[in-house]
């Protein structure tokens, strides 16, 4: 990258992450992963990751996937 194109990284807020979780376990329910399951979640989106040719760690994948129940609980009405 140039250096006009670098940014700096900032932490996501806890809304913006909430949002992202949220977003994640629509699509998660949308294609039958069972992200009440973690890690054989995460083993179905490890897989994706990498067919799409840009791989996530499972490890990475489940320590995210459990923040999913606290993210919705923090959106319900």
């Amino acid at each position: 990258m140039s250096e006009g194109s670098e940014r700096a990284e900032k932490p996501l807020l806890t809304r913006e992450r909430d949002t992202l979780l949220t977003i994640i376990a629509a699509l998660a329910q949308e294609a039958n992963i069972k992200i009440s399951t973690p890690s054989k979640a995460a083993v179905v989106i490890e897989d994706l990751t990498v067919r799409m040719g840009a791989p996530v760690s499972k490890r990475a994948i489940e320590e995210h996937l459990k923040k999913i129940p606290d993210a919705l609980g923090s959106r319900a009405k």
